[in-house]
């Protein structure tokens, strides 16, 4: 049985997912560089926001449709030149496609639940220890009450607070977080 991709459906997924639109049109490559596209466009505005860009919070969201409208069109094209071939590759498969998008969500559901959860944090309440607009990242293994569900992935801790940060003033404020960073965590008893 022949199979030719539907240029309407590979510009549907290249609008909201570019890589799976590629995958689905066969060109894994294409994908690859739509993924590494979107991935540097993620890390650049963390990066931006980190260099107090913030003035420029138009930019992302416009650069993400340019990369998507971009990928649909392309898709379509692929989709609407391609011949109809005898096999499918595995990766262009509705159950691939899938889970190409359910896998990930998974692990960063389960990693943000169980594991560790980033935050900004948005006042000074914390300065001088930890500055305006700093990011944490929280240690919650050890948190909750896991065994309600019939599982305890980790050892309880006693009221642990295990912290890690990134700050655009950290150089500026190192003196003040040495005293948190040496201690490493806050241990009540």
């Amino acid at each position: 049985m022949e199979w030719k991709p539907k240029p309407w459906l590979a510009a549907l997924l290249g609008l909201i997912a570019p890589p799976i639109g590629m995958l689905y049109v066969q060109r894994p490559w294409w994908a690859l560089v739509y993924f590494c596209l979107a991935t540097g466009l993620s890390v650049g505005v963390v990066l931006a926001g980190g260099f107090g860009l913030a003035s420029l919070s138009f930019l992302p969201p416009a650069l993400s449709w340019a990369i998507a409208i971009a990928c649909a069109v392309h898709a379509h094209g692929i989709a609407s030149d391609a011949a109809p071939a005898l096999r499918r590759s595995w990766y262009s498969l509705w159950y691939a496609l899938t889970s190409f998008v359910l896998v990930p969500m998974l692990v960063i559901v389960t990693v943000r639940s169980f594991l560790w959860e980033p935050y900004r944090i948005p006042g000074t309440s914390m300065y001088p220890t930890i500055p305006q607009g700093s990011f944490v990242v929280a240690d919650k293994r050890g948190f909750g009450h896991y065994g309600t569900y019939g599982f305890e992935p980790f050892r309880s801790q006693e009221h642990s607070a295990d912290l890690a940060w990134r700050s655009d003033r950290l150089q500026a404020r190192r003196g003040a977080l040495d005293g948190l960073h040496e201690a490493g965590s806050c241990r009540s008893r």
